[in-house]
């Protein structure tokens, strides 16, 4: 952990911030604040202490240290002797930072989702291609789709209001456009979240909606995907790539293969 602290004076009124930082996971744990303080030493010194109270929890003042001012050592001289050297005071241990690693700045997304907030992504944009072999089990009255046939698919998905939590995050709506060179459909994703360094999260979880292509002359298709995505994070949006292994079919027909794109979103 990381203590950062700032004191800021405007109009003559005095205000203490105090971060904590989780160096591990590179965010901001906790902020708190003590404003309306007077300037002098000693309303500095009530400030700094009550700002530590709020932050660590502690509600009996007894129990939250002290900060002490700096006390130069007596000089005590023999009678006997030539009058001692004065000895230089030494440093106090409240301005020795703990610390010699500064943390990066926090990031506003993922401290609220790790506060138990639920935060939304508005839209978002997957870009890719992918390969599916169609199989046909034998008695299958389609025509038109041979036994087995191998198609290259464009991927063109818009996301609308994927709700992110700390652990989880569940895409409301994607809809595949991309219908002449891919693919169109509807449908949603659910997963587990984990939070890598950095500001980087995986996501593993599965989709599951409806899928035509003209590929295979308009043959609707249900749609099972597990899918892996790594995304960095920031305070407005994301970026990262995504894999999907899809499962597509329709009574005596099935398809698989697999997608890989380029994915983004702003919330």
């Amino acid at each position: 952990m990381y203590i950062g602290s700032l004191i800021w004076k405007v109009d003559g009124v005095c205000s203490i911030t105090l971060d904590l930082y989780d160096l591990r996971a590179e965010t901001m744990v906790k902020s708190v604040e003590q404003a309306g303080l007077g300037c002098k030493e000693a309303a500095l010194r009530a400030g700094i202490n009550a700002a530590v109270a709020k932050l660590t929890g502690l509600k009996e003042p007894s129990r939250v240290p002290q900060v002490q001012p700096d006390v130069p050592p007596q000089i005590r001289s023999p009678s006997y002797s030539q009058p001692a050297r004065a000895q230089p005071a030494p440093t106090p241990i409240s301005r020795q930072p703990a610390y010699h690693y500064t943390p990066t700045k926090s990031n506003d997304f993922l401290h609220d989702i790790n506060e138990g907030r639920i935060r939304v992504e508005w839209f978002g944009m997957s870009l890719g291609a992918g390969r599916m072999k169609l199989l046909t089990i034998p008695g299958l009255t389609y025509e038109q789709i041979e036994e087995i046939e191998l198609n290259t698919f464009g991927l063109i998905d818009v996301n609308l209001f994927t709700l992110v939590g700390k652990n989880w995050y569940l895409g409301l709506l994607e809809g595949s456009v991309l219908y002449k060179y891919g693919r169109i459909g509807l449908g949603s994703r659910l997963g587990y979240q984990h939070h890598l360094k950095r500001n980087w999260v995986m996501r593993a979880g599965l989709k599951a909606g409806w899928v035509m292509t003209t590929g295979w002359r308009d043959i609707h298709l249900a749609e099972v995907a597990p899918h892996l995505q790594f995304l960095k994070v920031y305070d407005h949006g994301s970026v990262g790539l995504g894999f999907d292994f899809s499962a597509w079919t329709y009574l005596r027909t099935v398809a698989f293969g697999s997608f890989i794109y380029f994915k983004w979103s702003v919330y």
